[in-house]
């Protein structure tokens, strides 16, 4: 059973049961009638973007320990963790349960330097490298359906709302106009998170003078996968639209607002992301253009990884599956 925020949508999109996970009249129930609780999704042990979250995540763990229930944490990446409280609580929390997958060295190390030293951490990499993307019919009829042309190259663009738009944005969208322009490619917008990341992927769209184009619809995580497919090069904020590039051999350039995403590049052999910090237009143009030129190098450096990083995404699973049997004997 999954916790979700739409149980209905959680169950009519994968097919299995859902319960409320802001409601302890299904929350409790649901982690009681677990053999193994999964803490997973992504970033969640952070209290970056919100302290409240940290607290609700660790929280649903120390219940579920309370009730005697197996406990991981799936292939989380950890931190940043700010502050005392934060990471004593993280620490005490993450000392009780029964196993640690992280997708990277950085969040290993995070943990350890905190103190979690109990349960085993194994790094391992995001459950997303044992996706299967869409079939790539899917991606040409959205594509096509969106207008983007066929004969040029695509840069895709993974955007999202971050502090002070103000102060980077009109210069990286001036970066990705300029570089854009001198490869003669078109910008397909590719937001990860539809209702944060479409206003901000329209905004730019609308000012750059090249080309471009914004996949806006409802689009499955594997129909996103199998576009990214499609694009000749990906510069991306969010980390999925670079782990979908790399799952695809697709070279990308990323721009770095957090520590994860700059993890990621490190472990998926790219060049050192984009800073935020001082970016300005001509750095913008001259690292895409840059990269564009040693697209096949870039793209190598993908390949001779993948087996590796899809292999450690099925080892998530395998493991989970190994602590399911332990609760059986």
């Amino acid at each position: 059973m999954a916790l979700s925020s739409d149980p209905a949508g959680t169950t009519a999109q994968h097919g299995i049961r859902a319960a409320d996970r802001m409601k302890p009249s299904e929350l409790l129930p649901a982690i009681r009638s677990a053999d193994l609780l999964i803490s997973g999704g992504g970033s969640l042990l952070q209290n970056t973007t919100s302290a409240r979250s940290l607290g609700y995540y660790l929280s649903v763990i120390w219940l579920a320990k309370r009730f005697r229930k197996k406990v991981m944490v799936y292939a989380q990446g950890i931190g940043p963790l700010t502050g005392y409280a934060a990471r004593n609580a993280v620490k005490y929390v993450l000392n009780r349960v029964d196993l640690i997958t992280v997708r990277d060295a950085a969040s290993k190390s995070c943990l350890e330097d905190i103190g979690v030293n109990r349960p085993d951490i194994l790094v391992t990499a995001d459950p997303a490298f044992a996706m299967k993307p869409a079939p790539d019919e899917d991606a040409q009829e959205i594509l096509r359906a969106t207008g983007v042309p066929e004969d040029v190259p695509l840069i895709g663009i993974s955007l999202r709302p971050w502090k002070n738009n103000i102060n980077w944005l009109p210069a990286l969208s001036q970066g990705l106009e300029n570089a854009a322009s001198k490869i003669g490619a078109a910008l397909v917008f590719l937001p990860m998170q539809r209702e944060k990341d479409t206003g901000i992927s329209v905004q730019v769209a609308s000012q750059v003078t090249v080309p471009s184009f914004v996949v806006s619809g409802h689009y499955t995580p594997a129909q996103i996968m199998s576009i990214t497919g499609r694009m000749s090069f990906v510069v991306g904020m969010r980390l999925h639209s670079l782990i979908f590039s790399a799952s695809e051999g697709i070279p990308f350039l990323s721009i770095a607002y957090d520590p994860k995403v700059e993890a990621f590049t490190r472990v998926a052999g790219q060049d050192e992301p984009i800073k935020l910090d001082g970016l300005t237009a001509s750095v913008v143009t001259s690292r895409i253009i840059d990269a564009w030129n040693r697209k096949n190098e870039l793209s190598k450096r993908i390949s001779e990884r993948l087996p590796k990083l899809h292999a450690a995404a099925i080892e998530n699973a395998e493991l989970a599956c190994g602590l399911m049997s332990q609760e059986e004997h």
